[in-house]
Order: structure tokens, then sequence, then C-alpha cells
């Protein structure tokens, strides 16, 4: 009861803080759009300009759906019924790997082979969110340099997404304290990342967790109801 009375008083404490940022967002995307449009025509026509430029597309509407969210409107609200199929799961473990190797250049991402895997009864948005944080965590966890392991293996009724790193890792106290929010052992950082990705998978009816990985580092496994059989071989 003292654990669930500390979490409201601090999750009140930012709720007017949210609310606020979502609106900044919410101007802040529509400026966006139009500075993208003011750079469009200056762009060549290579791969690697087209390549810039659906990122920021991309970016700018992940934010625009971020805010939604965050203000309640329901179109913002990602259905807890929309499958994730295997082939979408590759391609957002894929799109978000890419995204950290750009603001990480010195995070080496080893993506395991992704095959053979059911879809999970999850929503795509929820998703990319989720593996969003514990990527970027297991980046800044080995201070932007090293290697990452990245992958999904059927487990049971679920599917399982983990992420691996080869950090300092964490003390058993630290450990039992991941999912408190508040809790970080970041200089600078906020200590929400964790507890709002456990929120948001267990509103998909799965499971987060995070152990003290075999030979040192950091194992966090993202499990998520499959919603068919394996496939493939």
């Amino acid at each position: 009861l003292e654990n669930e009375m500390e979490e409201a008083r601090t999750l009140g404490k930012l709720g007017e803080n949210v609310a606020r940022l979502a609106h900044g967002l919410t101007n802040a995307v529509h400026s966006l759009r139009g500075l993208v449009r003011l750079i469009e025509p200056r762009l060549s026509d290579t791969v690697r300009d087209k390549r810039i430029l659906r990122g920021l597309h991309a970016a700018i509407d992940h934010l625009e759906v971020v805010a939604r969210m965050a203000l309640g409107d329901p179109a913002g609200t990602p259905a807890q019924d929309a499958p994730v199929t295997g082939e979408e799961m590759r391609r957002v473990v894929r799109d978000v790997t890419r995204e950290i190797g750009l603001s990480f250049p010195g995070i080496r991402c080893c993506v395991d082979p992704i095959d053979g895997l059911p879809g999970v009864k999850a929503s795509p948005l929820v998703l990319r969110e989720v593996l969003t944080i514990l990527v970027r965590n297991a980046a800044e966890a080995t201070e932007g340099q090293g290697e990452l392991e990245i992958g999904a293996r059927p487990s049971g009724e679920s599917v399982e997404v983990y992420v691996r790193d080869h950090g300092p890792g964490f003390t058993p106290v630290e450990l039992g304290r991941m999912f408190k929010p508040g809790f970080t052992t970041k200089p600078g950082g906020h200590g929400f990342g964790l507890f709002l990705a456990q929120r948001a998978v267990q509103t998909q009816g799965g499971s987060l967790s995070v152990i003290a990985a075999e030979g040192g580092g950091t194992r966090v496994s993202l499990a998520l109801p499959a919603s068919g059989p394996r496939i493939g071989p």
C-alpha cells in the first residue's frame, strides 16, 4: 500500500507537466511539418536524402501520435487487439535499431534472425515505443560504445523480444527498483522510461522483466501474447 501511495504521489506531480508537454509537442509537430516542407525541395533525389526525408516524416508522425495519446485523444490510442505479424515485428526491430544506430554511431546492434515467429496480440505502436526505450537504455548503459544483442523467440503462449547489453549491469537492489517511477541510475535521467514501458506492455496483456545477464551486462525481456501458431521451419 505504501508503494502504491508513493507511486500515486509521484505520478500526480507528473500529470500536469505531461499535459503541458503534450500540448507543446502538438505545436512543435505543426512547426516541424512546415519546416520539412521547406527543406524537401532542397534535397536531392539520392537514396540517402530520400532515407533522411522518410526518417523525418516517421519521427514527426510518431511525435504526433504520442502527443495525442498523452492528451487522451482516441485517435492516438492504440487498439489492444491490433495484431503485429511476424513480418511487422522484423520491420519494427529493423527500424528501431537503425534509428538508435544513428543516435549512437559507436553502437553495433547484432540482431538475431527473427524468422518463423507467430504474430503477437499487441499494437505496433506499443511494440515500437517499448522497444525504442529498451534499445536506447541499453545503448546508454554502454555509454554509446560496444555491442547490443536483440532478438525474438517463441516462449510458451507468448513471444519474447529481448535486448541484451554488455554494460556494467546493476546491483540486486537496483534491479528490484527498475520499474519504480522516478528511479534512475543515469546522470540526468528522469526514471520514467522503464516504468512507462511496463505500463504500456501490461495494457497489451504482456510483461516486462530485467535480469543480470550471464557474463555481465543486463538482459531485458518483453513478452507479448502470441496471436497464432508458429510459422516456418
